[in-house]
């Protein structure tokens, strides 16, 4: 009799844990299935748009005659021809799929720390608004004709083991931070300025300056979280759509002409909507390389309005905690950064608000936030195997 007992509360046990790993192993493949099905989309959307190697050839030889004789009757000649021959950059960052593996081992370490988010994921995790397919098409065409212009004039680095890293990170955190799957892509840039930035559709870009500045996973996390916000909030695309609508009209005869020689193509009703969603009636008489070129001006010159930065700094910040990440990290990056004497060697300085603010409002973040915010990890092996690379090139 004591025999059947132990054997049926042996059962019940294997029972429950059969039911538990089941549980645990359909949360998982649903998950994989979702990542899966987002970046079938995203691949879908560029993928259709790509030349072949001969084609692609014959476009810089068309553009960059273009450039010589039409240079006089076209003011976008050589920003056509910049953008249009860097298009292989943007097709070898889009190809750059994050490793599935190297997410899992950093999600992995995370999770054995003990520190990564509450019992409630959701209740840390940040709310991004769902986009339409049109509405995600016009982010994507837009961002990566701004890729291209900004691949033009700043190579990437060769190291693919360092790509690879930064792009499993970026898709870890976006895992494990937010509420809806949204695909990124980055690419490391070969510049000792430290900067990082992002355009519209998942395109992001930091320097080697900016890895090399960092002490910590948990740092280089915050600088990513910090622009997966830019993109998931669609920061970028609300400033251009405020500037796009104080614009005054245009009434010159030139500039009417000008401007209907411009316009979207009145046949394009696709293309006309996405642009009216994204920049308002007033945006549809923009190009894409106008609109392009605006978004870049903004980004790399102008800066991001006030609000949009340190709303990227507080929710990036909710992003890196809730994946596991020490949130006080940050704050020691942008006081380190403060303390910085080489101030040409920093170009967020001259785009994002003063250092003193942006710590000053972190601070008081992660003070009145959950203890587990300043007790989380701070790099995992991945970080230092790399850091050694960036550090020794």
């Amino acid at each position: 009799m004591g025999r059947h007992k132990f054997s049926s509360k042996y059962l019940r046990l294997v029972g429950v844990n059969f039911i538990c790993i089941a549980l645990t192993s359909h949360a998982l493949a649903a998950e994989k299935a979702a990542q899966s099905a987002t970046e079938k989309i995203y691949e879908s959307l560029f993928s259709g748009q790509r030349k072949s190697d001969a084609q692609q050839k014959r476009s810089r030889s068309n553009t960059s005659v273009m450039g010589i004789r039409g240079l006089g009757s076209d003011s976008e000649a050589q920003e056509k021809f910049l953008s249009n021959a860097n298009m292989r950059a943007v097709y070898e960052m889009e190809d750059r799929t994050p490793d599935a593996d190297l997410i899992d081992r950093i999600k992995g370490q995370l999770k054995n720390q003990g520190v990564a988010t509450d019992s409630n994921p959701a209740n840390n995790t940040m709310d991004i608004d769902s986009l339409t397919r049109e509405e995600l098409r016009g982010e994507i065409e837009l961002g990566r004709k701004m890729a291209a212009q900004i691949l033009g004039f700043n190579e990437p680095i060769a190291n693919e083991k360092i790509q690879g890293y930064v792009n499993a990170l970026t898709g870890a955190l976006a895992q494990l931070g937010l509420k809806t799957e949204r695909p990124f892509r980055v690419s490391v840039l070969n510049s000792e300025q430290i900067n990082a930035f992002a355009c519209p559709g998942g395109y992001i870009f930091i320097t080697q300056g900016a890895l090399r500045a960092t002490q910590s996973e948990a740092q280089l996390a915050a600088i990513l979280g910090h622009e997966i916000v830019h993109v998931s909030k669609r920061h970028l695309l609300s400033s251009m759509k405020n500037k796009v609508a104080k614009k005054p009209p245009q009434k010159t005869e030139e500039n009417i002409h000008q401007k209907n020689r411009r316009r979207v193509k009145p046949d394009d009703k696709a293309t006309s909507a996405q642009w009216a969603q994204i920049l308002g009636p007033k945006g549809v008489g923009l190009t894409l390389l106008q609109a392009s070129s605006e978004a870049i001006e903004t980004l790399l010159s102008k800066g991001l309005e006030q609000e949009f930065e340190l709303e990227a700094d507080a929710l990036g910040s909710r992003i890196t905690s809730a994946s596991g990440y020490n949130a006080n990290r940050f704050v020691e990056l942008l006081a380190k950064m403060q303390s910085r004497k080489e101030a040409s060697a920093d170009r967020t300085s001259t785009t994002h608000p003063a250092y003193s603010l942006r710590i000053e409002k972190l601070v008081v973040l992660v003070s009145s936030s959950s203890p587990k915010q300043s007790t989380g990890l701070d790099s995992t092996s991945l970080y230092s195997e790399m850091q050694k690379e960036w550090q020794n090139p």
